[in-house]
Parts: C-alpha cells; structure tokens; sequence
C-alpha cells in the first residue's frame, strides 16, 4: 500500500511535506536567504507536490522577481502515473494551487497550444524513454549555465531528476563519484556551484532538516555534521549560494555561480 501514490496522477503533498516545507521556510526567512544568497530568481516545476512545497516554503517571503516561475523542463524523470502531470489552467484552477496562484509565474514558459508539458511514457510502459531524458538533462544544462549569468538561482523539483544530472553535469568524467549522485531524502537542500573553468557543477554541501525530540530544528551537512540553523550564515563566495529545497515528494537544487579566475 505504501507505493499507491504510484498509482495516482500528479498527487499533492502530505501533511508532514506541508509541516516540513513550513519549518524549512521559516529558517530560511530567519537568516533573509534570498538577500544574503543574492538570489535573483526562484523557479519550481509544475507538478502539484512542488508547487505546494516551493509555496509553503515562501508563502509571506518577497520572492526575488516578484513570482517564482513555474518551469516544465525541471520535472520529475517519468516513472509513475505520479509524475504525470496537468495542464497550466487546470493547475491554476486547482483548489489546491488556486489560492498561491498569486505567487506563481505560468506565463514565461507555457506550453503553446495548450501541448502537454510532462514527458510521455513510452509504449506499454509508464515510465519516460531514456533518450527524452538524456535529452532534457542537456537541455536544461544548456538553460541553467545561461541563467546562471544573470544570477543564482533557487529551483524546486524532483529528486531522481537532481541526482541524474548530477550523475552528467557535476562529475561527467567520473560517474561513479558517490559526491555526484547522493540522493536528496526529505527536507534536504544542496549547494551547487557552476566552475566555469572546468565547465561543470560541484556540490557544495548538504543541508539537512531534522526534526529533534525537543522540537527544535537542527541542521547538518548530509548527516556528517549536527550544526544548529546557523549553519546557512556560513562565509559564502562573493556571488554567494543558492540552494534546493526538499520536502516530502517533492525536492529542491539551486546553482551559485563561481566567476572565472582573473
């Protein structure tokens, strides 16, 4: 019974991923992430368990460029009825969505012609074909590098979207790299920094969210370390981090920017 949300279309968050996303969003107002970070832009992709979570997150945050922009290109990599998802209208009259709809962008990127934005299961099967997703993992490498010159970056998404490409895109000489692939478990964000010398993503840390016996929130990078919300005022590069955002079924990534040696 526990895999039945494999079974339901584009399904919304728990109860715990809305106390989760809440918590996570309380810390970040508490150190003024966007500012500190200089985030530039928040970008989230359309299916329902990120939306929920980007905007419980947010939700009473000024988000950098006024609205967080809803992104097809950054959904989940097919592999259930869960991650198809619905079209752009249904979404904002979705009583769910429609009360954030304020806060979210569905203009910039909407699918033309009313196209169905989530990727198609192959024949006979319910999951996307290898060659879409190598597809779409090099195409929104292309997009995130070109971003990436205007600002950093904050994006909500999906966990096996993240670790895929940062199987290709933070190592892509060496695959094996367990730095490159960790998967992100609920209520985790991840700092990855673009090196332009190198022409590839780093991450940079962990963080991790964790609900203490006490009530407290404790953070941590990747398990490793136990440090209190402080943690997120550590010194940053000049251009400072962004970061991913994960809670439960749905998840985060975000990419500072490192500027080229001079």
């Amino acid at each position: 019974v526990w895999q039945s949300w494999r079974w339901v279309r584009d399904p919304l968050l728990t109860k715990l991923g809305e106390k989760q996303a809440r918590e996570l969003g309380d810390i970040l107002r508490s150190i003024d992430f966007f500012r500190s970070r200089r985030i530039g832009a928040v970008f989230v992709s359309p299916l329902r368990r990120a939306l929920q979570t980007a905007c419980f997150m947010f939700e009473g945050t000024e988000i950098p460029g006024g609205k967080m922009v809803v992104l097809p290109l950054i959904t989940e990599l097919r592999s259930s009825a869960g991650d198809a998802g619905h079209s752009f209208d249904e979404l904002i009259e979705d009583p769910e969505i429609e009360p954030f709809v304020h806060m979210l962008d569905f203009e910039k990127y909407a699918p033309q012609n009313g196209e169905k934005w989530w990727p198609l299961p192959e024949p006979c099967r319910m999951s996307e074909s290898a060659s879409s997703r190598v597809e779409r993992l090099e195409v929104f490498e292309r997009w995130l590098k070109a971003e990436l010159h205007n600002s950093n970056v904050v994006l909500v998404g999906h966990s096996n979207f993240w670790r895929e490409f940062e199987r290709r895109a933070a190592s892509p000489t060496t695959t094996t790299d367990e730095d490159a692939v960790r998967t992100l478990k609920n209520c985790r964000m991840a700092q990855l920094e673009f090196i332009p010398e190198e022409d590839r993503f780093a991450r940079t840390h962990t963080v991790v969210l964790e609900e203490q016996g006490d009530g407290g929130v404790e953070i941590g990078d990747d398990g490793r370390r136990a440090d209190r919300v402080p943690m997120l005022d550590r010194p940053t590069s000049p251009e400072g981090p962004s970061a991913r955002a994960k809670s439960p079924n749905a998840k985060g990534f975000g990419s500072p920017r490192r500027q080229p040696p001079t």
